[in-house]
């Protein structure tokens, strides 16, 4: 997504709330958005014109925010 605007993105996410197969969720800390968490059906996914889908297989992206305010598992911070 690097580089892709915020209309692009936006016709992305409405793709994936319309399907069956696809689910998107927003991950907060402190009720900031801190990561997006999706799943899939690789077989009903491009994913599946590049390589092998097995049956029961699951599709996974994690997307994490850039850290802010030096909160996090390395830090000393809240």
């Amino acid at each position: 997504m690097n580089g892709a605007g915020r209309e692009l993105v936006q016709e992305i996410y409405e793709d994936v709330d319309r399907r069956d197969t696809h689910h998107a969720y927003m991950v907060r800390l402190d009720d900031e958005p801190v990561a997006l968490f999706q799943t899939y059906e690789p077989t009903e996914d491009r994913v599946s014109h590049c390589c092998e889908v097995r049956e029961g297989d699951i599709g996974v992206h994690l997307m994490l925010a850039p850290a802010a305010g030096g909160r996090g598992p390395d830090s000393a911070g809240p």
